[in-house]
């Protein structure tokens, strides 16, 4: 295969021209995972900037992977990848503090409402209760729902070796920091009870999401309902995860 002789050449002679050729040869692969994130960033970055971070996450890939662990190039990469989109994504800083605002005030109206109804509320009856637009509420949980998808994946994606929540690969760097390992640890156990203490629709979505790596649309047609409605159970999910680590983060630190 093409990709064995790249990486022959390589690991041979690590030249800037040799590692070129494998950055070429993978570049697909980058916005592979730019397209599936896409769609949370929409409106607040575009494909070619996050392409870019992606890039920089696929040299750190060819420069660190060695093939001896028994781990597809493609599946290391993808994490490192991942991880520093995310990376640029905190860097913007694309919260504002009256972004930040607005979405607490929706949330403690739809907290309010909902203990008043009984039920889960819509955003027209949010929107009556604070007496504004309902499609200012609808920006304001759109964009919480962005907001907690990083802050979700920050947790899920962490370390050098950019584990990932659910299709953890064990550290097997001798030189990795001991003190950020247990942290890591800790994390993956506290996310890792949080979504066990989800219904059993929004475990589903959320190991669909970041397990299977399916996009909203696919779950939408495996669980035969709409790909809005796989958005909200998903918003809702992200929404109680973040509740239980928060709750939780003060009994590690």
């Amino acid at each position: 295969m093409e990709e064995e002789k790249l990486w022959k050449a390589y690991w041979n002679d690590p030249s800037t021209e040799n590692k070129n050729k494998l950055l070429l040869c993978y570049v697909g692969l980058v916005k592979s995972v730019v397209r599936r994130m896409m769609p949370v960033y929409n409106g607040v970055t575009d494909f070619d900037d996050m392409v870019s971070s992606g890039v920089l996450g696929l040299m750190d890939a060819v420069e660190r992977y060695d093939g001896r662990e028994g781990v597809k190039f493609e599946s290391y990469a993808q994490k490192r990848i991942r991880g520093e989109i995310l990376d640029y994504m905190r860097r913007q800083d694309w919260i504002s503090s009256s972004m930040r605002s607005r979405i607490n005030h929706v949330r403690a109206a739809h907290d309010a409402l909902t203990v008043k109804m009984g039920r889960e509320v819509t955003d027209e009856e949010i929107a009556e209760y604070m007496g504004c637009g309902s499609a200012q509420v609808k920006k304001a949980r759109e964009d919480e729902y962005r907001y907690n998808i990083v802050y979700f994946e920050q947790m899920a994606v962490g370390g050098e070796d950019g584990t990932r929540l659910i299709d953890a690969i064990p550290d097997k760097n001798p030189e990795s920091d001991p003190a950020a390992r247990t942290d890591r640890q800790d994390m993956m156990r506290i996310l890792t009870a949080a979504i066990g203490e989800l219904p059993e629709k929004e475990r589903r979505v959320i190991e669909l999401y970041y397990g299977e790596e399916l996009l909203l649309r696919e779950i939408a047609e495996l669980l035969s309902v709409t790909e809005s409605r796989v958005s909200q159970i998903h918003a809702k999910a992200l929404r109680r995860l973040r509740a239980f680590i928060e709750q939780q983060l003060p009994k590690i630190s």
